[in-house]
């Protein structure tokens, strides 16, 4: 890999389609229910209705259109990335992550700014779920490292996971060439340092 090289994944479209249908039905349902409860509201008095009892109605049934148009939103960004007409993608390079996401936006983050460290790094600081005692090998194979940036609350991983195209273990092997060169350049973790703890317990 020379010093300039990127390595590029894909944004999955297919998924960015099925989410946006996941989100698009509760979208529609809970529009037929805004139809069907407000189109009985008149706010008028007569006979058989009582205005006050209407807004009442109308007050406690606020909820489903705010919950119907945030859901719809939801689907129709998913459904913009879907058919967006640029590239999108995530590139990793030598000295940063680019997110080109669509309708998402874009966002670059800086391998400088990052905590890149795989479950076995993190043991030590009682972290680590029941994949850090999975082999050293297998992980650097089949996972992604954990990887934090301190100004946004979820790790960068899961966004890779959440637009890439395939499983995290094809998004691991293909990124995993500038995993290293990053590890590689920020120096040895404390994580993967050895312990000096006493053991004896």
């Amino acid at each position: 890999m020379n010093a300039d090289s990127t390595i590029t994944i894909l944004v999955s479209r297919s998924r960015a389609l099925f989410r946006a249908a996941i989100w698009g039905v509760p979208a529609v349902l809970l529009g037929v229910a805004c139809v069907s409860i407000y189109g009985r509201l008149h706010f008028i008095p007569s006979g058989i209705s009582n205005r006050f009892v209407d807004y009442a109605f109308a007050i406690a049934a606020a909820p489903l259109p705010l919950m119907g148009l945030w859901t719809a939103l939801k689907s129709i960004r998913w459904f913009m990335l879907f058919a967006w007409g640029g590239a999108i993608e995530i590139v990793a390079g030598p000295t940063s992550i680019d997110f080109r996401l669509g309708s998402f936006g874009r966002k670059v983050f800086q391998v400088a700014d990052l905590d890149i460290r795989y479950p076995f790094e993190l043991i030590d600081e009682d972290e680590g779920s029941f994949e850090s005692f999975l082999p050293e090998e297998q992980q650097r194979a089949t996972l992604l490292p954990r990887i934090i940036h301190p100004n946004i609350k979820s790790p960068l991983q899961r966004a890779i996971l959440q637009f890439a195209v395939g499983d995290e273990a094809q998004v691991a092997r293909a990124l995993r060439p500038m995993i290293e060169r990053w590890q590689a350049a920020r120096g040895p973790t404390l994580a993967s340092i050895p312990s000096t703890r006493d053991t004896r317990r």
